[in-house]
């Protein structure tokens, strides 16, 4: 139904070739997508991980998922702490056709929480991310978010130098981000540098 029209980031972009057929085929997407989220939302993600890819700001798509969890999870559901937030992320980041995400990819003796790397290798992206998530109670105080965040660069720290990371990065600049969040507020952006 749909036909090649040329290329964007490495991947083919489709187009739909008469209106019939576009009318079909947007009645079916539309309605998929209604029924889980709101077809804006899907939107808007994809469009900050395009700007993330080019950009190297992630940034405001980590908020936009803290607050479409904040919008669609109930208060009881903070009880599971970060795999909710991880969760929301990788929801979201398995429709875009820029980054293949990774959860919990095995790294010298830990986990991350999340690995961003191009699906294809093409010159406008020029990014790639390593998120590492930590959750705080609600009322952590200043030492609990510092230990947290040293937890959280040093283990940034040794997985930057896993030989597959280097290999996967390879062609982007590789951003190491440390998000905490507590209750559904984040607290702590920070990108550790390396």
């Amino acid at each position: 139904m749909l036909t090649v029209t040329g290329t964007e980031m490495g991947l083919p972009l489709l187009g739909i070739p008469n209106s019939g057929v576009r009318s079909q085929y947007l009645n079916y997407v539309w309605n998929f997508c209604a029924e889980k989220f709101d077809h804006k939302e899907i939107i808007s993600a994809s469009n900050l991980i395009a700007d993330a890819a080019r950009s190297g700001n992630i940034r405001p798509f980590v908020e936009s998922m803290i607050s479409l969890c904040s919008r669609n999870s109930s208060k009881c559901q903070l009880k599971i702490r970060e795999g909710l937030f991880q969760a929301w992320f990788l929801a979201f980041l398995s429709w875009n056709r820029i980054y293949e995400p990774s959860p919990e990819s095995e790294l010298r003796q830990g986990y991350s929480d999340i690995l961003l790397f191009p699906r294809h290798r093409a010159p406008d992206i020029a990014h790639s991310y390593i998120l590492e998530l930590k959750y705080l109670n609600t009322s952590a105080g200043a030492a609990d978010m510092d230990k947290a965040s040293a937890a959280a660069a040093d283990q940034l720290a040794c997985y930057r130098q896993d030989p597959r990371i280097r290999l996967l990065a390879q062609g982007t600049r590789m951003h190491s981000i440390i998000i905490i969040i507590s209750g559904f507020d984040l607290v702590l952006f920070e990108e550790i540098p390396g």
